[in-house]
């Protein structure tokens, strides 16, 4: 579990210093099949609440909400 945390933490690092549209969807397909978080990308781009006051990204502490995703069974 903790290398995927490390994994994710490294992708949202890249995704957000890349530029490159392609490089941002592979990127993003990735994370889309290692986060238990299917709304994973909200936390980041819909959102502020994870957002420092000099408008960086807390990535530690969208990790954190991205692993404590639980879903509901119905």
């Amino acid at each position: 579990m903790d290398s995927n945390r490390d994994t994710v933490r490294d992708l949202i690092g890249k995704l957000l210093s890349t530029r490159d549209e392609g490089e941002q969807s592979v990127i993003a397909q990735e994370l889309d099949e290692i986060c238990p978080d299917p709304e994973w990308s909200d936390h980041i781009f819909h959102s502020t609440d994870y957002y420092n006051e000099d408008d960086t990204l807390n990535v530690e502490a969208v990790v954190e909400k991205i692993f404590s995703y639980q879903p509901i069974i119905l």
